[in-house]
């Protein structure tokens, strides 16, 4: 099962992990999720704390993201 997750304080969510399986690698589930999560935490007007290295990256690669 692949996952992102993450805390939620206030108005703040905090993204601390993405995990995908073995055989679901490379074939941008995990990108998926972080957009996902992205555009959510967006709606929800929050603030967004990457800890996760997975959404760190993808930040990095994508700062309209942020």
């Amino acid at each position: 099962m692949a996952e992102l997750t993450y805390q939620r304080e206030g108005n703040t969510v905090i993204f601390t992990h993405t995990g995908v399986p073995k055989a679901a690698e490379g074939q941008g589930v995990g990108t998926a999720l972080v957009e996902a999560g992205l555009a959510w935490a967006k709606a929800e007007n929050a603030r967004i704390v990457p800890l996760c290295p997975f959404v760190i990256a993808y930040l990095h690669n994508h700062p309209e993201a942020r």
